[in-house]
């Protein structure tokens, strides 16, 4: 809708998990994913969330830290991108109740 400009590849997708509670009602899981173009490191990403969880009596906060490496999301980004840094950085605040 907006004119990006995606092109599609074959290539390798490489997935890890580990979750682990660090103390009475905190737990971390961290997952990276990461896309290994045939075709070039263009089309190539690599996406690594953290998240940290905690709950008191049913009620959890949570907080998710992302980081992603896109060249192809930067370059629809920016159309006047050189070969910078395509990082990007986010993070996911949520509050959750169990009854």
């Amino acid at each position: 809708d907006d004119d990006a400009d995606f092109t599609s590849s074959l290539g390798l997708k490489i997935v890890a998990d580990y979750a682990r509670k660090l103390s009475k009602g905190v737990a971390w899981k961290t997952n990276l994913s990461t896309f290994i173009s045939y075709e070039g490191s263009d089309f190539s990403n690599w996406t690594w969330v953290n998240g940290f969880t905690t709950a008191v009596k049913g009620v959890g906060v949570g907080i998710d830290i992302g980081l992603r490496q896109s060249k192809q999301e930067a370059k629809n980004l920016q159309p006047n991108y050189e070969g910078g840094n395509p990082l990007q950085l986010y993070y996911v605040l949520g509050l959750s109740y169990a009854f």
